[in-house]
């Protein structure tokens, strides 16, 4: 735990988000 890093974490949490909402809206345009 103690090589834990939360804003490592964070931006990896709101990398995945971001691309992940991409990746729905382009799945949307598609449908």
């Amino acid at each position: 735990i103690t090589t834990f890093k939360p804003e490592k974490f964070w931006a990896l949490r709101c990398f995945i988000t971001k691309n992940g909402y991409e990746l729905q809206l382009d799945w949307e345009r598609g449908k």
